[in-house]
């Protein structure tokens, strides 16, 4: 699982926004799926290899 607020140390460059535009997109097209809400959210793959595709 990701945490925005995980992600955005790993991503240096690129805001917290960016991140979860990119996060809502993957869940749109099904990717992955939200469990909570805020930066705190949980954000759980459906496809093992999305999530890292995008932290690395």
């Amino acid at each position: 699982m990701v945490m925005i607020k995980i992600a955005e140390p790993k991503c240096p460059n690129v805001s917290w926004l960016m991140i979860r535009v990119v996060l809502e997109g993957l869940r749109e097209k099904g990717k992955i799926e939200v469990l909570g809400t805020g930066r705190d959210a949980r954000w759980r793959k459906r496809d093992n290899n999305i999530l890292r595709e995008f932290l690395h």
